[in-house]
C-alpha cells in the first residue's frame, strides 16, 4: 500500500484457527465464521484454539523498530490476529517506538458493521493497553457517494471519526489528504472478487507516515 521495500516477517510459524466468543455465549470457529455469520458488535473476545507463540524474528523487529504501524485491515482476522501469539502484546507494550494507527475507511459486515474509528481503537486497545497509540491517522475526506452507494448495498458504510470524542485518549489525531482519487473499475474476470475500490493513496500514505517518524526522530535526538 505504501510502496515501501522491507522484509515479510510471519506473527507466528504455527497455525491455530481463529475462535469468536460471542457477548450471547455462543462460539464460532474459524475465519470464514466473519463471513457466514453477522459478528459485528456481538464478538465478546477472539483467541486461538491453541496455544501459539510469537515468530522470535517478529518479536526482534519490534524491538528494533523506530515505529510500529497497526492497521488498515480486517479488524478481527487480519490486524487482532497478528496480536494474540504469547509475546506479540509485551513485545509491543514495551517498544520505544511509536505506535501509530491508520484507522480503516470502510466498516466490513460481519467484522466492523457500524464501527466507528473509536470503536476500532478501543477493540485493538482491549488487545494491547489504553493509550497504547500515539498517532491516528484518518483520512480527512470521505469517499464519493458514488463508491459509497456501491458498498451499501453490502452493508458498508464509511467508518466516521469525525464525531468521536478522542479527548479522553493521549493521542494526536492526524486527519489527512490520504484517501486515494484513482479510479479502479470493476472487472468481471478478475479473480480476486470484492476488491476494494476505495482505498488509501499509498504516496500520500507514506508521505504521512514517514513525516511522523522523522518529528519522532528530531524529538529524540532533542531530547538527548
Amino acid at each position: 500500500m505504501i510502496k515501501c521495500k522491507g522484509n515479510v516477517i510471519p506473527s507466528t510459524l504455527d497455525n491455530p484457527r481463529l475462535i469468536a466468543e460471542m457477548q450471547s455465549g455462543t462460539t464460532h470457529v474459524g475465519e470464514e465464521a466473519f463471513e457466514d455469520n453477522n459478528l459485528s458488535h456481538s464478538v465478546d473476545t477472539v483467541h486461538f484454539d491453541k496455544e501459539v507463540v510469537a515468530n522470535p524474528e517478529a518479536i526482534k523487529a519490534i524491538e528494533q523498530a523506530d515505529i510500529i504501524i497497526i492497521g488498515p485491515g480486517s479488524l478481527y482476522t487480519s490486524l487482532i490476529t497478528n496480536l494474540l501469539p504469547t509475546g506479540m502484546r509485551e513485545a509491543i507494550i514495551h517498544s520505544s517506538a511509536k505506535k501509530i494507527l491508520i484507522g480503516n475507511l470502510m466498516t466490513k459486515s460481519c467484522d466492523s458493521e457500524n464501527y466507528d474509528v473509536k470503536d476500532m481503537l478501543e477493540v485493538l486497545e482491549k488487545y494491547l493497553e489504553k493509550d497504547i497509540f500515539d498517532y491516528l491517522v484518518v483520512s480527512k475526506e470521505a469517499p464519493s457517494q458514488q463508491l459509497l452507494a456501491n458498498y451499501a448495498k453490502g452493508g458498508q458504510k464509511f467508518m466516521q471519526w469525525e464525531s468521536c470524542d478522542f479527548s479522553d485518549r493521549k493521542l494526536t489525531l492526524i486527519p489527512a489528504d490520504i484517501l486515494s482519487d484513482e479510479a479502479i473499475e470493476e472487472n468481471p474476470n478478475d479473480i480476486v472478487k470484492d476488491r476494494n475500490l476505495i482505498r488509501y493513496d499509498g504516496s500520500k500514505l507514506a508521505e504521512v507516515l514517514i513525516m511522523l517518524t522523522e518529528f519522532h526522530n528530531v524529538l529524540k535526538y532533542i531530547k538527548k
